[in-house]
């Protein structure tokens, strides 16, 4: 089976990250910007409700799967202490 990918470029390019090793005796810290999508798209979509999640508390994936499966988000904080 063979899957065709539009772009190869950015097919290539995400598959990078896994290559890098640091040196001996040396950290590796990879950094990921996607959150900076996430924030563009609320602001095109004027999800202003968003917007004030990474304004105030960050944390945006969590305060969206209470929306989508309809609990309070007081529960999931519960749950994790």
């Amino acid at each position: 089976m063979y899957i065709i990918h539009d772009d190869v470029l950015a097919t290539v390019s995400g598959c990078l990250l896994g290559l890098f090793s640091a040196a001996k005796g040396h950290e590796f810290i990879s950094v990921d910007y996607s959150d900076i999508a996430v924030v563009v798209l609320a602001a095109l979509a004027s999800q202003k409700w968003r917007l004030e999640v990474f304004r105030t508390r960050g944390e945006i994936y969590e305060i969206s799967a209470t929306k989508i499966i309809g609990i309070p988000l007081d529960y999931l904080e519960d749950r994790k202490r």
